[in-house]
């Protein structure tokens, strides 16, 4: 059980550092490359094998970005395309569970975050703010210990 559970947290390091690389392109260009999403996928799903995530959940965790996809088509993108391909590969590597609490916890960070950026009158709710950056933020306090 043990090489299991250390194989996830070596999955778990791999996706947290795919998110910092995506957070700091999604800042900078408002782009999320798909070549660093196929080797972290690579990466992700090579550390994580014979763990404690199942193919089901890996599967079903990959699907909760898949409808993110689909929502940014049927939305023109307000929601970023790119996003959802990131959280297609954090649910292939960490499983559907772990990335249902990514995905509420960076949109909880998100909207809080909107809610500044209203109240300070520093944007409105037209203005756009990269997600990504949002992700980092709970998958670094799972890896800490925290929101399990």
């Amino acid at each position: 059980m043990q090489i299991a559970e250390n194989k996830e947290m070596l999955g778990r390091l791999i996706m947290l550092l795919m998110l910092l690389i995506c957070a700091a392109t999604d800042i900078k260009n408002k782009r999320i490359y798909g070549r660093v999403l196929v080797i972290f996928l690579i990466a992700g799903l090579a550390a994580a094998w014979n763990s404690t995530i199942t193919p089901l959940s890996s599967l079903l965790g990959a699907g909760i970005g898949c409808v993110m996809v689909l929502i940014s088509a049927v939305t023109h993108e307000k929601i970023g395309f790119g996003d959802g391909l990131v959280l297609i590969v954090t649910g292939a590597v960490l499983g559907v569970f772990e990335n249902l609490i990514l995905l509420t916890a960076g949109s909880f960070l998100a909207a809080i975050v909107s809610m500044f950026v209203i109240f300070l009158k520093v944007g409105d709710r037209e203005s756009e703010l990269p997600f990504i950056p949002f992700l980092v933020v709970p998958e670094l306090v799972i890896l800490l210990g925290g929101l399990r």
